[in-house]
This record gives structure tokens, sequence and C-alpha cells, in this order.
């Protein structure tokens, strides 16, 4: 698995409650 540190876009940060400005670990799958 791979760790990255993205910057989420307005719309994903309103759905997962982030506030602007914020970093959000995703870890994805790789195939």
């Amino acid at each position: 698995m791979v760790c990255y540190i993205i910057w989420l876009r307005k719309d994903i940060r309103a759905k997962i409650g982030k506030q602007p400005g914020d970093y959000v670990k995703v870890t994805v799958k790789e195939r």
C-alpha cells in the first residue's frame, strides 16, 4: 500500500467534514 497526502477539492472536503486547507492521509491500495 502507498500513502499519499493530497490536497482535497472543496466539495470533497465538505463531504468528509474537513476544513479548507486541511490535509488528509489517504491510503491507496496498489493493484
